[in-house]
């Protein structure tokens, strides 16, 4: 029981990481481009 909390809690720490990092690329490709158009 215990080692499939662990593996559910690092899976979803995993997924939190790669949605924080692309998070921060759309952020960072869709600033630029609102700054010029605005």
């Amino acid at each position: 029981m215990e080692s499939s909390k662990m593996n559910s809690g690092r899976l979803g720490n995993l997924l939190g990481d790669k949605w924080t990092r692309w998070m921060k690329q759309a952020v960072e490709r869709t600033l630029p481009v609102s700054l010029c158009l605005g």
